[in-house]
């Protein structure tokens, strides 16, 4: 296996490409990547369910590599391509998933003793959530910015644990560093790419929210076609 570095505007291209292979078929990718946002939906109603769906997210992104190559290949995308990852490769995916919610868990501990004191006098007890909300986070935002760059760093150096887990039987450990090593890598491409997905879900969520359907499948098929650009097997 071998790592490709690429320039940074290859970033858009794994877009571009991304929504090629949603063209192609788009009321399945709609369907697959629907009921994976239905589970997170869920799991925002039950906490239980919440756990899960997050320890299962690394399976979810190699079940849509999964979904990616068989189209490529001829096939058909279906929902069952959701948990397809699981019955291949699952004791390395289900540690990951593990791993990053522990991971995340300490990063919110962390950041809830550095923010635990009162709110502020002049919010009165009574005052609505938002006005609570606001006092809270008023003065904290270097915190705030800290955590989210923090855990964003986090995302960017496994974004490529997932397929690399999906075509392979390497362990846990070794498709973390082989994705840590390609994501240094590829650093500029990753930042370009981050940046043009969040410009798709803010456009996507202006409509009521419809363009998700297209925003959701482009982010699922990127983490495959960027793979793609930067793995050759």
């Amino acid at each position: 296996m071998q790592v490709i570095d690429i320039p940074a505007r290859q970033g858009g291209t794994w877009i571009k490409d991304a929504f090629a292979l949603f063209r192609q078929q788009p009321l399945p990718w709609i369907v697959l990547t629907g009921t994976w946002g239905l589970l997170m939906f869920g799991s925002l109603l039950l906490p239980v369910v919440g756990v899960m769906v997050a320890v299962l997210q690394p399976a979810f992104f190699a079940g849509f590599a999964l979904a990616c190559r068989a189209q490529e290949q001829g096939g058909t995308v279906t929902a069952g391509y959701l948990f397809a990852a699981l019955r291949f490769n699952p004791r390395p995916l289900v540690m990951l998933g593990v791993a990053i919610v522990l991971i995340d868990l300490l990063l919110l501990v962390l950041l809830q003793f550095l923010m635990d004191t009162p709110p502020p006098p002049l919010v009165a007890a009574d005052a609505n959530p938002m006005e609570r909300m606001q006092a809270l986070v008023n003065g904290r935002e270097s915190l705030l910015m800290i955590f989210f760059a923090a855990d964003s760093l986090l995302r960017a150096l496994l974004w490529f644990v997932a397929p690399l887990l999906a075509f392979s039987r390497m362990s846990t450990w070794h498709a973390v560093r082989w994705s840590v090593y390609a994501s240094l890598s590829n650093l500029a491409p990753l930042s370009v790419f981050g940046l043009l997905m969040m410009l798709v879900f803010v456009v996507a969520a202006v409509p009521a929210g419809l363009g998700l359907m297209v925003a959701l499948p482009l982010l699922a098929i990127a983490n495959y076609t960027s793979y793609r650009q930067v793995f050759r097997e």
